[in-house]
């Protein structure tokens, strides 16, 4: 009896099972067959509703046998209603919507505009695209909260970053191409062949885009991938948008870090002076540079005034050397104590001291005053790490000129960024001098380095509609930044010397990229023909002003 009440329950769960039935379809663009990706599609009794995937697919599960009035709609067109019967089956229903059409009785312009920042719009755009591509739209920018292209792009799968420079599934960015708008920029370090991501804020981006495999349309010097980088165009209405990053790193913020001498413009990415080449140094050329001067054993009797002396006794440049120097001390009289006596013991000491030393000091001093000329600020300064902060801000509008809209938008951004570690350490081994199972020590150090960078970036954006089908577009967009760094590292270098040695490295590196871009637009009606152009001109420059390494060796004597 049990076994026939569970036989029945079973039969009976099988047949409520098989008993619903299910709408499917696809739901697309009646005029080009593109489908429309998050469309709705809608039972009102009972009320049962699905949205349309990627692929324009929708399903509604689970439906008892009967009539249902669907629904399928989509903004921007007119809904369509479907009478479907439901039997304990799958049934297929494809919506085809057309544009909704709306009448205006008195005059009006009705103006529409892509959205490119939405996740639906770029989506369109891989799935019709011939290559693999993938991207981050503006909107998966905002929920993410990242400042720049840096930190958005490595949220693309298979992108990482090292630094500030992109990594596309394993390979570097010499095999990387970067371009603004579909022009190419350069990059501003010579040993890299793509640019450092930092350099655009993300409150200005539209999309980045990479494309993964080559085709026709694009530029042949990369393998690696093609990263595009969209910047946003002007808004319909007044928009404004300020935001404010903080970043707290518990090894560097707010402790005691490395320092170096700074200038009064460092906050603002660039240089003021401080580090500049002192006056007896700069524009001198290498036919004019001082060079180290060793005088002769002639010389230098000469200037202790023995030169009418030495060309009685017959001696010229060249005939005073080593084996022969005390014999010439024997024949110089020192005319009765006026000059410098070299006839006793000490002859030799006194030489060094009172002709040698004296009369090369007095002919380096060229090179003397170039090495004094040089502010004494080798030491490392200590100093207290910051918070590391950024701020953007950005605000858009459209107004009119001559009767055709004129679209605008700024954006600015400026920030803080400190990197420090300690207690690091610093090996290399001669690979040559192997001994047992172990490496020759070549040097090895503790380690310490603090970096200090701020930059600030800038967009502006005209964008001006001739008509509908034509529209022409500007952009500036300058970058600037700078980064001090100051390591200290601290050991024994065998190779050298024997004693400890303390190395201290000042380096300022400043970064400059002017981008300034003419773009149009130009829709042929007659021919339903797309044209776009763009001319672009960008400017980097690299440079290092400051550039000190300083070698200390010294020994710990025994308190004994």
């Amino acid at each position: 009896m049990i076994r026939f009440c569970s036989m029945a329950a079973l039969l009976l769960f099988s047949s409520t099972m098989w008993s619903q039935g299910a709408i499917r379809g696809v739901i697309a663009d009646a005029q080009t067959g593109e489908t429309l990706i998050g469309a709705n599609v809608v039972i009102k009794d009972p009320y049962v509703g699905a949205m349309a995937d990627i692929d324009g697919n929708f399903s509604l599960e689970g439906l008892a046998p009967g009539t249902y009035e669907v629904v399928g709609s989509f903004i921007g067109y007119t809904p369509l209603t479907e009478t479907v019967t439901v039997n304990n089956d799958v049934v297929l229903v494809n919506f085809n919507l057309y544009a909704e059409t709306f009448v205006i009785e008195e005059a009006a312009e009705v103006v529409a505009k892509v959205d490119r920042s939405r996740d639906v719009y770029m989506e369109n755009i891989k799935k019709k695209s011939a290559s693999s591509m993938d991207f981050i739209s503006s909107q998966q920018i905002k929920q993410a909260g990242d400042s720049d292209a840096a930190g958005a792009i490595k949220r693309v799968p298979g992108v990482s970053t090292v630094g500030n420079f992109v990594f596309v599934r394993g390979l570097s960015d010499r095999y990387i191409k970067t371009t603004l708008n579909g022009a190419e920029v350069p990059s501003m370090n010579p040993r890299r062949n793509s640019i450092e991501m930092d350099l655009f804020p993300t409150a200005l981006v539209d999309n980045l885009v990479i494309m993964k495999t080559q085709t026709a349309n694009l530029p042949g010097d990369w393998a690696g991938a093609y990263i595009s980088v969209e910047t946003k165009d002007f808004p319909d209405e007044f928009t404004f948008n300020y935001s404010s990053t903080v970043g707290f790193n518990d090894q560097t913020t707010f402790q005691d870090v490395l320092g170096s001498n700074e200038g009064s413009t460092d906050w603002l990415g660039f240089d003021d002076g401080t580090r500049a080449l002192p006056n007896a140094v700069a524009g001198v050329t290498a036919d004019d540079w001082a060079y180290r001067q060793t005088t002769s054993f002639y010389d230098d009797l000469v200037y202790m005034g023995y030169g009418d002396q030495l060309q009685e006794l017959g001696y010229e440049q060249g005939d005073i050397a080593l084996n022969n120097i005390f014999q010439v001390f024997s024949q110089l009289d020192d005319n009765n104590g006026t000059l410098v006596d070299l006839s006793g013991a000490d002859a030799w000491t006194t030489f060094l001291e009172e002709g040698r030393s004296a009369h090369n000091e007095q002919a380096n001093q060229p090179l003397t005053q170039i090495g004094q000329s040089f502010s004494n600020t080798w030491e490392v300064q200590r100093r207290t790490a910051p918070l590391n902060w950024s701020h953007s801000l950005s605000l858009g509008n459209r107004t009119t000129l001559f009767g055709r809209p004129l679209g605008y938008i700024v954006g600015l951004q400026w920030g803080q960024n400190f990197n420090h570690y300690e207690g690091g350490e610093y090996g290399r081994y001669a690979g040559g001098s192997v001994a047992g199972d172990s490496l020759g020590l070549d040097r090895y150090y503790d380690d310490a380095r603090t970096d200090a960078t701020y930059k600030w970036n800038a967009l502006i954006n005209l964008s001006y509609k001739l008509n509908e089908f034509n529209k022409v577009s500007v952009m500036a967009m300058p970058n600037m930044s700078g980064t001090s760094s100051t390591r200290l590292q601290d050991g024994i270098n065998p190779r050298d010397h024997d004693d400890f040695q303390r190395q201290i490295t000042h380096r300022y590196e400043g970064r400059e990229l002017n981008i300034f871009q003419l773009r149009g637009e130009h829709f042929l009606p007659a021919s339903s023909t797309k044209i776009r152009w763009n001319a672009s001109q960008a400017q980097g420059t690299l440079h290092t002003p400051d550039l000190r390494v300083f070698f200390n060796n010294y020994r710990v004597e025994d308190e004994d």
